[in-house]
């Protein structure tokens, strides 16, 4: 069953998992401090919290994958192109609690041929734990028997304004997909462009930040090759660190999870007050 809200707590730091909710962190605050967006009837389930991107992360160009030699139909509930997977739309249940942590599961689901939906099945797990001073999150992704290509990432959308004080994003050095007209990755990459951004990046130099100037900071570390970044919403911002870029699985060579094969992933979300991340600046 997925049960209800789930509060973890592990020194300064508070998180409220919601499974019904597409396995999402609902609330993570340190030190009081809320550093998400939350639930609200303006915001969609894109919009709020922090949530699993599986099978997929990122946009999918017209919600058609190919595969086999023939077109598979996604889901597309919020436009043309299938967007960040089924995970944040499904509820998970839930496997293992304690006070600091939480263990998930997801049987994706598997569409008859032909039809629109996620035709490959397959399983996820999630645990997430509270930290002193963060959260760490792990995702497997487990294939059934047959193989399935897969993109998978976290996506946090962490608070604009945090005390009065507004975010900026700290990246250094790497690469960034460049996009077409429709916001879509064209597949060649270049060096990175000024704010804003809606933008994949690869090859950083140090790990990604949200700095809030003289107040504090949250890293975001992973063993993920990529991190879009999105700071043209007016109430967030959000580092997304994931497997693969936007369209992968159209594109280059996508990660393929061969029949009863795992893909394992992690991500720390870290906060650090000023006096300790030494943020008289951004």
């Amino acid at each position: 069953m997925s049960g209800p809200s789930l509060a973890l707590v592990a020194g300064r730091t508070r998180v409220v998992v919601d499974p019904a909710a597409g396995g999402r962190l609902a609330s993570w605050s340190v030190d009081g401090h809320e550093l998400l967006l939350g639930a609200d009837p303006s915001r969609s389930p894109i919009h709020w919290g922090c949530y699993p991107m599986v099978p997929w992360a990122g946009r999918v160009r017209d919600a058609v994958l190919t595969w086999d030699g023939a077109e598979v139909r996604l889901p597309h509930p919020f436009g043309e192109h299938a967007l960040h997977g089924v995970g944040y739309l499904s509820a998970w249940s839930v496997v293992d609690q304690d006070v600091d942590r939480v263990r998930l599961r997801l049987d994706l689901p598997r569409s008859p041929a032909g039809e629109e939906g996620w035709p490959f099945g397959g399983v996820v797990e999630q645990e997430v734990a509270a930290l002193e001073d963060g959260v760490a999150l792990s995702m497997a992704v487990t294939a059934d028997d047959r193989a399935m290509p897969v993109t998978v990432g976290w996506h946090p959308w962490f608070v604009r304004h945090l005390d009065g004080v507004e975010a900026v994003v700290r990246l250094e050095g790497g690469r960034m997909l460049e996009r077409d007209a429709e916001g879509l990755p064209t597949h060649r990459w270049t060096s990175p462009s000024p704010e804003p951004w809606d933008d994949c990046f690869t090859d950083l130099a140090a790990t990604p930040a949200v700095v809030w100037p003289d107040l504090g900071q949250v890293e975001v570390a992973s063993d993920l090759e990529h991190v879009v970044v999105f700071t043209e919403h007016p109430e967030g911002v959000c580092v997304e660190p994931q497997s693969g870029p936007p369209d992968e699985l159209n594109h280059t060579a996508p990660r393929v999870v061969d029949a009863g094969e795992t893909f394992a992933c992690s991500a720390t979300l870290r906060y650090s007050a000023a006096s300790k991340a030494g943020l008289s600046i951004a």
